[in-house]
């Protein structure tokens, strides 16, 4: 059964600006001190297309994805853990808000599956980690995005 974490936060800065300062992948460094960096397994190319190979290290833990959506408004990576058996989809959504014209909801989810798929289960210490791990990056970003001029 598959297992979704998903946070959101609101950031004062249009979604084409926060999705430019998170796809500036290495300057991440720079505003987010958390678990989380992301490299460009082929950085020469000027954009990053569908099917591009990324290099994703969480917790130390290094894996490889492949980008399955890169769009305006979302982007989105899998990737398989733990010996391929659990496989993530993971999405970053940048949409605007009802509130300003100038104002992003920024959504970071991941969806489990496979047989080890449980551990992120509702009950699950390891959840939580991962949850607080997301919180942190998200509002990282929206500091970053709202002090950029």
């Amino acid at each position: 059964m598959a297992q979704i974490i998903s946070t959101q936060i609101e950031i004062n800065r249009s979604p084409a600006d926060v999705r430019e300062i998170f796809l500036s992948f290495p300057k991440i460094q720079e505003w987010h001190q958390g678990v989380f960096t992301i490299t460009r397994l082929s950085p020469e190319k000027p954009t990053i297309e569908e099917g591009e190979r990324l290099q994703v290290t969480f917790h130390g833990r290094r894996m490889t994805t492949s980008v399955l959506v890169n769009s305006s408004m979302e982007f989105r990576w899998e990737g398989l853990a733990l010996f391929g058996l659990v496989k993530g989809q993971h999405s970053f959504r940048f949409e605007a808000s009802k509130t300003g014209p100038n104002v992003t909801i920024f959504t970071q989810e991941e969806e489990f599956d496979g047989p080890l798929a449980f551990l992120q289960g509702p009950a699950s210490p390891v959840r939580n980690t991962v949850q607080e791990a997301f919180r942190r990056f998200n509002r990282d970003l929206k500091a970053r995005a709202e002090s950029a001029s």
